[in-house]
């Protein structure tokens, strides 16, 4: 059990790790967890010390969620319609680590889809979809607007309709207007936009998963950079403790009581 000292999130709940998550595989932990209870009981010492330890603690927060979903998907669309219309692709300011590729975000964007799309079956599609339909450019504006709807609190059952109805209204847009529709654009409109970038991609040998948290993860640095900094890493939803790991390993293990 943890004890919160001070933190970020201002959740002060206990936290409560299993002893093998934190100690397999690491070889500094030579006590097994009855020996080191053992030693807590027979000996009148402060154990652990507060100060070297330190705890990662996931925060869900819709406002950078939701809200950062929506500028980033509003972001790629308006990238793709004006590569069409220009025949001009768009600035390569975003990286794909697991390539060593300078790509685009509408490139970066695509080769997640491509790849998940190739990792997991993929159902129907809905009426509409998650795209910022303002028009604010000002990302802290944008974020205020997703506010004002997320924290509403409606006067009456009529009142909320309405609410929701303007929500859907900026913060959607039905489905036609995608310009992804089948399982296949993204990897052919990928191979159009970067082929260079998708001939890397096809050649990696990882396992698909692998591949899918990378590119996830740099694409969460994208928009931590350039749209809301408390974004969370996707991969760390689809991948788990390993995606953690292999993002916050340096730091942990820097913080670790060799």
């Amino acid at each position: 059990k943890g004890t919160i000292v001070a933190g970020t999130t201002g959740d002060t709940s206990p936290l409560y790790l299993p002893y093998d998550l934190l100690t397999e595989g690491d070889p500094h932990w030579l006590q097994r967890e009855a020996d080191i209870r053992q030693l807590y009981n027979l000996n009148n010492i402060n154990f652990p010390s507060r100060s070297p330890y330190f705890a990662i603690k996931p925060l869900f927060d819709e406002r950078t969620m939701y809200g950062s979903v929506s500028i980033l998907v509003r972001t790629v669309q308006d990238q793709y319609f004006a590569w069409k219309a220009s025949g001009t692709p768009p600035e390569e300011n975003a990286a794909a680590s697991i390539t060593g590729d300078q790509v685009s975000l509408l490139a970066l964007y695509l080769s997640c889809i491509y790849i998940f799309n190739q990792e997991f079956s993929v159902g129907t599609l809905g009426k509409s979809f998650i795209c910022y339909d303002g028009t604010s450019t000002d990302t802290s504006i944008i974020l205020d607007e997703f506010d004002y709807y997320n924290k509403f609190k409606p006067d009456s059952r009529a009142d909320q309709r309405v609410k929701l109805r303007e929500f859907y209204d900026l913060f959607s847009r039905v489905t036609p207007r995608n310009f992804l529709q089948s399982t296949t654009d993204a990897g052919n409109v990928l191979a159009a936009l970067d082929p260079g970038y998708k001939a890397n991609l096809d050649t990696l040998v990882s396992p698909r998963l692998l591949i899918l948290c990378s590119l996830l993860n740099d694409l969460g640095e994208w928009v931590r950079s350039n749209i809301s900094f408390g974004f969370i890493n996707l991969g760390y939803i689809l991948c788990g403790f390993d995606s953690l790991v292999s993002t916050m390993g340096d730091v942990v293990n820097f913080w670790k009581p060799y």
